[in-house]
């Protein structure tokens, strides 16, 4: 330290004005300039870095205020200053204390630490805290359906995909969020995997593969479970599923479906667990062209339509794909149903049906509606199910190798709710009065007698061009109301109506892999 009295004495003395010289006789004044003494501050620093203070202290850098969970809420822990001293803040405490005599320093009210920027006062981390605690705050209950298990989303999981940066901002971490959306869908997705299914002989049999089932919307449900956490309010939701199923569980299929029995060459038809409709078929050749198993869904409907190939162009009267270029429709160049003819006279991957069968089907099918193709060690038909209310009414169709016999069960009290069943011409219009069980048969002549002239391909006018772009078409489950006056008629054995057999009959659009 130094007495500084070069220009300060100067100053005052200059400044005194004589004639108050009077005054001065019975007033005192002390007067102390501000700087007459002054510390040199090259002495300072020399003193100040040769203190052991800073020579042996860790350094420890300080730590702003956090925001943790406890467990059952967001806290903010607060910062701590640590061991790292600010040298400059140092030599200006000592100057100071130095000038007003001072004997002792305080280094943290001296603000001589390195300070956090961010303490538990600081109103961005108490807003970060509350705001951690209002995403927490919401239950989310997942509803996975009727009689399926239901989720609960709360804040034990939701603290999980939290995290606060350092600037505060509180983030979900996506990946975490991700991960566990995954592992959920997994659990529950049902899409293209292997069911049991309870086949027409009350057997249950193994089916892999296919496309339908539930599969939910990974990225989309990721981004709704962020939206409703952030809403803050108790939720209860079924997930984003981009494929939906039926049912839940082994029975995601529902009770409304078509079951094709690809070893006994047989289709059936189900609506709310009843079997209304049973017929022979005939599917893919083998072994390059068979009809792949699995569980489909009915991609859509079309009536009338033409079946496009490189080399052929076949109109059908009823259309409805299931798997790509592979779906069911009428094939009146089939002479028999059934049996082995698939092994000789096999599609190219379609269920070839006869006509009253396909549009018995078309009738009760709608885009979306589970098709199940399986092979089983069952040999024969399945035993049709007797249920209350119903009868069974069996046509009959002969032809020249095997005989077709399409079981359809109706109502006893009305036929106007089922698809209709007779066989007529022009000459015998059905009307709404005449009962399910009045059908044309072999008995009936009249019905033989037109069928050369008049086959029922012909008598529909095809409105379609193609398959390959069609549009689907909206139905419900309950079966249209056909015209009275639209002529069916039933096959004549080949010797009687020989039938001209196209070269390839079904719509590929994808190429057929069989397992």
């Amino acid at each position: 330290m130094k007495y500084n009295v070069s220009t300060e004495i100067n100053d005052l003395l200059t400044a005194q004005k004589p004639m108050l010289w009077g005054v001065g006789l019975f007033k005192k004044t002390n007067i102390m300039p501000e700087n007459a003494v002054v510390c040199d501050d090259s002495m300072v620093k020399d003193a100040v870095d040769n203190l052991d203070i800073l020579a042996n202290r860790p350094d420890t850098p300080p730590r702003n205020a956090s925001i943790v969970y406890n467990g059952s809420e967001y806290i903010i822990v607060d910062g701590v200053h640590g061991d790292k001293i600010v040298t400059e803040k140092l030599y200006a405490a000592v100057t100071e204390a130095a000038s007003k005599l001072d004997g002792n320093i305080d280094l943290l009210e001296s603000e001589c630490y390195e300070m956090p920027e961010y303490t538990a006062g600081s109103q961005k981390v108490i807003d970060a805290c509350n705001q951690a605690n209002a995403y927490i705050k919401p239950k989310i209950t997942i509803n996975m359906g009727p009689g399926a298990e239901h989720f609960i989303i709360d804040k034990e999981l939701i603290n999980t995909w939290l995290f606060v940066t350092d600037n505060y901002d509180v983030f979900f971490d996506r990946n975490k969020v991700k991960a566990w959306v995954a592992e959920f869908a997994k659990t529950f997705n049902t899409y293209g995997q292997t069911r049991e299914f309870l086949t027409a002989f009350g057997s249950r049999t193994t089916v892999k593969g296919g496309d339908f089932g539930w599969l939910i919307d990974q990225e989309t449900e990721v981004q709704s479970l962020v939206n409703v956490i952030k809403a803050g309010k108790d939720t209860v939701r079924y997930p984003v599923y981009s494929v939906m199923g039926v049912g839940h569980g082994n029975d995601d299929i529902g009770s409304s479906y078509v079951e094709v029995d690809l070893t006994n060459q047989h289709v059936y038809l189900w609506i709310n667990g009843k079997r209304i409709l049973d017929a022979p078929c005939v599917t893919g050749l083998p072994p390059h062209r068979i009809t792949p198993p699995g569980t489909f869904r009915l991609k859509k409907k079309m009536s009338p339509a033409i079946l496009v190939g490189e080399n052929y162009r076949t109109p059908v009267s009823y259309w409805m794909p299931f798997n790509g270029g592979i779906g069911l429709h009428d094939a009146t160049w089939q002479s028999s149903f059934g049996g082995s003819r698939y092994l000789t006279h096999g599609s190219h991957g379609c269920v070839n049906l006869s006509l009253n069968t396909a549009k018995q089907i078309y009738g009760y099918v709608y885009p979306g509606m589970p098709v199940v193709c399986y092979y089983t060690n069952e040999r024969g038909v399945g035993k049709m199910t007797v249920l209350p209310d119903f009868t069974t009414t069996t046509t009959t169709t002969t032809t020249e190798s095997t005989t077709e016999t399409t079981t359809i069960a109706t109502t006893q009290t009305t036929t106007k709710t089922q698809p209709t069943t007779q066989n007529t011409t022009k000459t015998q219009p059905v009307t709404k009065a005449q009962p399910a069980t009045q059908v044309a048969t072999k008995a009936q002549p009249a019905t033989q007698a037109t069928t050369k002239a008049q086959p029922a391909t012909q008598a529909q006018p095809v409105t379609q061009t193609t398959t390959k772009e069609p549009e689907p078409i909206q139905t419900t489950a309950a079966p249209p109301a056909e015209p009275a006056t639209e002529p069916t008629t039933k096959k004549l054995p080949e010797e009687q109506a020989p039938i001209t057999e196209p070269v390839v009959d079904d719509v590929i659009h994808e190429p057929l892999v069989s397992e």
